[in-house]
C-alpha cells in the first residue's frame, strides 16, 4: 500500500531508526491495512530507499499518525534527514499480503502470457461504472485501493484457472 507521509519527526537508535509521521490523505483500507502490517517486518521503501520496516503504532484521532521503525542504514538515514530538511510530504510504500499476492499472481500470468506485468494489471483493474464511464486501470499495484485489489486477485486467479483448462 501507498502512503503519502509528512514526516513530524525521526530518531536514530542504536539498531534502528524511529520515524513518526502523519499520513496525507489515506488511502480507503489504511488502517485496516495498516493494522494488519503492525509488528511484522516488511520490505518497505521509503521515498526510493529499500528498508526493512515495522509499524509499531497507529494513532487514529483528527488524522492518522504512524511509528514505524526501519532498520539503521547508511542511506535510509540520509533521507531522512533531507525529507526533515525539506518538510516535504513523501511516499512510503509497503506491501500488504494481497498486494504480495497480486505480484505473485502477476508474475504467473506474465511468464504464460509473455506480456508485462504492468500491462496485464492496467487490462484487468480497468472497469465500467455504472453510469458507463471506464476508469482506466492503473499500472502499480500501490495505486490500488484495497477493495480494488481484491477485485485484481479474483480476476487474475480466473485468467490462471482459464489457462489451466485450455492447458
Amino acid at each position: 500500500m501507498k502512503f503519502n507521509l509528512s514526516l513530524l519527526t525521526y530518531t536514530v537508535h542504536a539498531n534502528y531508526m524511529s520515524i513518526k509521521a502523519v499520513i496525507n490523505g489515506p488511502p480507503e483500507g489504511a488502517v485496516n491495512a495498516l493494522q494488519e502490517l503492525k509488528g511484522k517486518k516488511k520490505k518497505a521503501w521509503l521515498d526510493n530507499v529499500s528498508v526493512i520496516s515495522k509499524v509499531e503504532s497507529i494513532n487514529v484521532t483528527k488524522r492518522i499518525s504512524v511509528t514505524i521503525h526501519i532498520e539503521k542504514e547508511r542511506y535510509a538515514a540520509i533521507r531522512l534527514y533531507e525529507l526533515s530538511e525539506q518538510k516535504t510530504p513523501f511516499n512510503f510504500y509497503i506491501k500488504n499480503s494481497v498486494e504480495e499476492k497480486l505480484q505473485s499472481l502477476l508474475k504467473q500470468v506474465s511468464t504464460i502470457t509473455g506480456r508485462p506485468q504492468e500491462d496485464i494489471l492496467e487490462q484487468v483493474s480497468t472497469f465500467t461504472r455504472k453510469d458507463g464511464t471506464i476508469v482506466n486501470g492503473k499500472r502499480n499495484i500501490h495505486e490500488l485501493t484495497v477493495p480494488w485489489q481484491k477485485t485484481v486477485e479474483g480476476k487474475l486467479s480466473n485468467i490462471l484457472k482459464e489457462q489451466a483448462i485450455t492447458a
